[in-house]
């Protein structure tokens, strides 16, 4: 997703700087995709702050059920993603 993320937002004539690159992706699609997607982009930041505590804090803060969820919901949102960009 996050990758995704990153080329609707380079696609849209945009770039990160600074820290919390992760983040600011989240905060761009929040206003680049519009409200139709909050609840996947809440997902998405969810997993975002996750993905940070598992990789440096603690690990088995995934839980399989919370990883197969993302799956989905990755899968959708990277579809949606291609079809703005027009790349199909």
């Amino acid at each position: 997703m996050h990758q995704a993320g990153r080329a609707f937002l380079f696609h849209s004539g945009y770039r990160t700087s600074g820290e919390a690159h992760h983040a600011t992706v989240v905060e761009f699609l929040r206003e680049g995709l519009g409200q139709g997607h909050a609840t996947t982009l809440d997902l998405m930041d969810r997993m975002r702050r996750k993905r940070n505590r598992a990789t440096y804090d603690a690990v088995g803060t995934i839980s399989t059920k919370e990883a197969q969820e993302a799956l989905v919901a990755s899968a959708e949102f990277v579809e949606e993603i291609i079809r703005r960009l027009g790349v199909r």
